[in-house]
């Protein structure tokens, strides 16, 4: 935090230009940062990678991720407002559903009852690191207003999982602020390595598969021969981290570390968290 405040805050108009990156074009060899850096770069991602300082990070996010896609607060109003009266409606018709007085068609609310379910799922998951004095309620509620207002704003992407996963940890992240969360949660999603998991990318997936099984093959040799005398494929666990960037898998705190490296150093960051762990867990791996 020191380093952080008299170091690299103090002279942000130099470091700066280190970690504002042009658009992530997804190619394993394109790296941001490179070992023959110079000295000050290379100590700025050294500290970066340790994870950065909580009370930093809401800004950091914002300056990383950026805002291409120039949403300003009157569109997303628009649709958060869309979101407010849908929600409002779903619930007095569900009431009278409930009633036995209704003639309106269940389906129509199916997926506004899918966004919420996995809100309410994801929250509870991470419900120990939501502070005491929250309305988990209230939360789930405005979280689920800034996942349906992303789906009004782009109809032209199926929901995901995704998109709640990481609404609640950017609305987390903004200090429950619902227009800085959209703006992230739309710049992340839109303009970054997983809006090729929304779309369902087929071969873009099977490519990223082939990359990581290269990567056991190069440096967890060992590994590589285990998986295949037993005709294992690494599919059965390596989507599911890439698809949540490790959301489902690891710890909240740790969780935020990964993106914090994620946004600094691209999407190769996946690749060496994944090889990291069977490398801390080879010795369980080859004894199974």
């Amino acid at each position: 935090s020191n380093i952080w405040q008299n170091e690299f805050l103090a002279n942000w108009s130099f470091y700066r230009k280190y970690v504002i990156k042009k658009k992530n074009k997804v190619s394993d060899n394109e790296f941001i940062y490179k070992p023959n850096d110079d000295k000050r770069k290379t100590k700025l991602f050294k500290i970066w990678s340790f994870g950065l300082p909580f009370w930093l990070r809401e800004n950091m996010w914002k300056i990383i991720v950026g805002n291409e896609l120039n949403i300003s607060l009157i569109l997303f109003q628009g649709y958060f407002n869309l979101a407010d009266e849908e929600y409002e409606k779903c619930q007095i018709d569900k009431n009278i559903m409930i009633n036995g007085c209704s003639d309106i068609i269940e389906e129509e609310f199916n997926e506004i009852e899918l966004i919420f379910k996995d809100c309410d799922k994801i929250i509870q998951r991470f419900k120990k690191n939501i502070q005491k004095d929250v309305d988990i309620s209230f939360f789930q509620k405005e979280i689920y207003k800034v996942v349906r207002s992303f789906c009004f704003y782009r109809p032209d992407i199926l929901y995901s999982k995704i998109i709640s996963e990481f609404a609640v940890i950017f609305y987390y992240i903004c200090s429950k602020n619902d227009f800085d969360t959209f703006i992230i949660l739309s710049n992340f999603l839109i303009n970054n390595y997983f809006f090729r998991h929304i779309q369902n990318d087929t071969l873009f997936l099977k490519n990223q598969l082939k990359f990581f099984e290269f990567l056991i093959e190069k440096y967890l040799p060992l590994i590589h021969m285990h998986f295949k005398e037993l005709q294992f494929n690494a599919n059965i666990f390596f989507y599911k981290w890439i698809e949540f960037l490790f959301l489902k898998t690891f710890n909240f705190k740790l969780c935020l570390r990964i993106i914090d490296n994620f946004l600094i150093k691209g999407h190769i960051v996946i690749f060496e968290v994944s090889l990291a762990t069977l490398n801390i867990l080879k010795k369980d791996i080859l004894n199974l």
